[in-house]
């Protein structure tokens, strides 16, 4: 258990400046640094925002994942990142039209653009016909790729 004296002295320190409007930051190395208020506010609430990204992110894949167990001819899905957004590309089984599953695909994607407990998150979709790996690789972006795999998935 923790004590007081112990959480103190771990904390980081912050003295306020009310005259040019600065803090002055005092981690426990003591390698003291100044931040401007606005920017510690900024700091702060893109930490929160990444916290809830992170639920938000994990929600979507059950999202993804329940759409893929109850949805057939998906040989491959994968969400990734492209043009400032995530992407989840559905790789087809075969390479024909087809309606019923277009639709659906697109209802999963204004159900999760509408969804309020997604609000943070940009997603674009997209169905491939069936590809050859370097093409599947121009879709993908090189960083982040997380394959989603179902039973509905078929290898």
């Amino acid at each position: 258990m923790t004590t007081m004296t112990e959480a103190a002295s771990q904390a980081l320190h912050l003295k306020w400046d009310e005259k040019d409007r600065t803090i002055v930051v005092v981690p426990e190395d003591q390698d003291r640094y100044v931040v401007k208020v606005g920017r510690v506010i900024e700091l702060l609430g893109l930490a929160s925002r990444a916290d809830r990204f992170q639920q938000q992110l994990t929600l979507l894949q059950r999202e993804l994942a329940g759409w893929l167990q109850n949805t057939d001819g998906i040989k491959q899905a994968f969400l990734t990142l492209r043009d400032g957004a995530l992407l989840f590309v559905v790789i087809r089984n075969q390479p024909v039209y087809d309606e019923s599953f277009e639709n659906s695909l697109s209802d999963l994607d204004f159900r999760i653009a509408n969804d309020p407990d997604l609000e943070l998150i940009e997603m674009n979709v997209i169905a491939l016909p069936p590809l050859s790996r370097s093409s599947l690789d121009s879709f993908l972006d090189p960083v982040f790729i997380l394959e989603l795999e179902h039973a509905s998935c078929v290898r």
